[in-house]
């Protein structure tokens, strides 16, 4: 019968374009994510939205949830650095925490869309996980398959 392939999982690109073209899958992703919704987010949409061909976005990426998950990681880092206040523009901690803390809200803002449409789209992934029947193949006799809901 032979050994069932696994495909490896994605390595971070290496060369200049391979990095532009996952940057600009995961700023479609973005866009597509906040345009289009939950529904709308698809790896055909986003490649589409992206510019490069179906079967690339599966070059750098898994799948959706995969997707969601650098997309998630990059508006987190974007909220993050824009938070940061230099010490030589506020001198006072107690001032420089509360410039922190509006830069930071004013990036949630920003990025609040994306985030509550990734925190749904995750928690739909979930559901979806525990509905999914678990199938398992008994080989003693007879080839059977037996599933069950969990």
């Amino acid at each position: 019968m032979g050994r069932q392939r696994i495909k490896p999982a994605p390595t971070p690109p290496t060369t200049t374009r391979g990095r532009r073209t996952r940057d600009a899958l995961i700023l479609a992703g973005r866009e597509v994510l906040e345009q289009q919704g939950w529904s709308g987010f698809s790896p055909e949409a986003v490649a589409q939205a992206a510019g490069v061909s179906y079967g690339t976005f599966y070059t750098y990426f898994e799948s959706k949830d995969d997707l969601l998950h650098h997309v998630v990681r990059s508006v987190a880092g974007e909220m993050f650095a824009s938070s940061l206040v230099p010490t030589d523009r506020v001198e006072d901690p107690y001032a420089r925490i509360v410039e922190s803390n509006r830069l930071y809200l004013r990036a949630w803002d920003q990025a609040s869309k994306v985030l509550r449409l990734a925190d749904q789209g995750g928690a739909a992934t979930a559901r979806r996980r525990r509905t999914r029947p678990s199938c398992s193949s008994r080989t003693s006799g007879s080839r059977r398959r037996t599933c069950s809901a969990t």
